[in-house]
């Protein structure tokens, strides 16, 4: 929810329109106990569900690691595993692309941000073509050519404010 209204939120500040939140199916999957449980020590934690909103759409992701398109946001066998967050993406990958055939003509996003816009990378390629986020801990190219090879419309830095002001990768955004 909170990723959905964050999109929302960047939609309008945009003037675009956005996916309304009726249009996708939700989906919770119980037993998510957050990315950093297993090394937190705090095992008194409950957990809590983790929740797939889909809108039906078809989409293609690819991250550099491997180059393999997959089809769909979603890597559902993820669910299976103690970090359920990995449904969201596969993970954390340097630069993963997100495409959006239904979104023709919509434009490109360049986002760059930390994991956790793992799960706001799928709202926001529900209004562009293309989504590209790019994850500065891992991403160690030029940005500048990036930005120039692929004639993004807009650039979105998405971080968590705790992340944001700590990363010392930012650096690599000359």
């Amino acid at each position: 929810l909170g990723a959905y209204l964050g999109y929302q939120a960047y939609m309008q500040s945009l003037g675009r329109d956005y996916t309304a939140k009726e249009s996708f199916a939700v989906t919770a999957h119980d037993g998510f106990y957050g990315s950093t449980y297993s090394r937190s020590g705090l095992w008194l934690t409950k957990s809590e569900p983790v929740e797939i909103w889909d809108s039906g759409k078809e989409f293609t992701v690819t991250n550099t690691e491997t180059n393999e398109a997959h089809s769909g946001l979603f890597y559902e066998d993820r669910l299976n595993e103690l970090d359920k967050y990995t449904v969201y993406l596969d993970g954390n990958h340097s630069l993963v692309r997100l495409h959006n055939p239904d979104a023709a003509g919509q434009g490109k996003l360049l986002v760059i941000r930390d994991s956790f816009s793992n799960c706001l990378g799928g709202f926001l390629a529900d209004s562009y073509e293309t989504v590209v986020l790019a994850d500065l801990r891992y991403y160690r190219q030029s940005l500048s050519e990036l930005v120039a090879e692929e004639g993004f419309d807009r650039i979105l830095i998405c971080y968590s404010l705790g992340n944001f002001m700590t990363d010392t990768n930012m650096v690599w955004l000359r």
